[in-house]
């Protein structure tokens, strides 16, 4: 929004789970450069305490490697965490 006297409104905050998201598919896609996430295998990534981020993302990575898949998506992790059971 713009007033007449041209001052801006700021744009509202995402908010700290916004922030959180980028913050999994920042690292998710650094740890190994032959493994890519998408932007919804990281949303499903959002739930894990920070501490224990990098610990999953490991054992993600390692499935992937065992199975050859190059990209996690999705579904990917759901089928991980119905294996975990």
């Amino acid at each position: 929004f713009q007033a007449e006297d041209g001052i801006r409104d700021r744009s509202p905050s995402r908010g700290l789970g916004d922030v959180y998201k980028r913050q999994v598919m920042y690292i998710a896609n650094r740890m190994d450069e032959d493994i890519t996430f998408t932007v919804n295998a990281c949303k499903q990534l959002s739930g894990v305490p920070k501490v224990f981020v990098r610990k999953a993302l490991k054992g993600i990575i390692g499935e992937a490697k065992k199975q050859g898949v190059s990209e996690i998506n999705e579904s990917f992790i759901k089928a991980i965490n119905e294996k975990r059971g």
